[in-house]
């Protein structure tokens, strides 16, 4: 099967939606999707609204609901303490965003391998 190039000029738009405002979004993610021309931080959440607001992103919440209700955020970033990953990735596959997620993604081996939804591989014949 051959690659198949993209030409980012057809690429729509990509809203993303960092949830925690600490370290890891301000120094990793934030700069990292600076050098993505089609990719738009929509929304910042933290339950700390100055954090959320320092990252200098629009819209801001304190609640994960509020972000995730968001029509125009495809994707989410969960960029929060380690005891909130699980909870965190299971609502926002369940709003229906894709989903990249700070390692660990769950506290132990039994919380990391009892996902309720198995994932499909992906269909790459299309």
């Amino acid at each position: 099967m051959a690659a198949e190039i993209i030409h980012l000029e057809i690429v729509e738009l990509l809203g993303i939606g960092i949830i925690g405002a600490g370290g890891v979004a301000r120094s990793i993610h934030l700069p990292g999707f600076a050098l993505c021309p089609q990719v738009e931080i929509g929304a910042v959440c933290d339950p700390d609204a100055e954090a959320a607001r320092s990252l200098g992103v629009a819209r801001t919440f304190e609640r994960v609901e509020d972000l995730l209700a968001l029509r125009d955020v495809d994707a989410v970033v969960v960029a929060t303490p380690n005891h909130l990953h699980r909870e965190i990735v299971l609502a926002a596959l369940a709003a229906g965003k894709h989903v990249l997620c700070e390692k660990p993604l769950g506290l132990n081996a039994a919380d990391t391998s009892r996902w309720p939804v198995q994932p499909s591989p992906p269909d790459w014949s299309t």
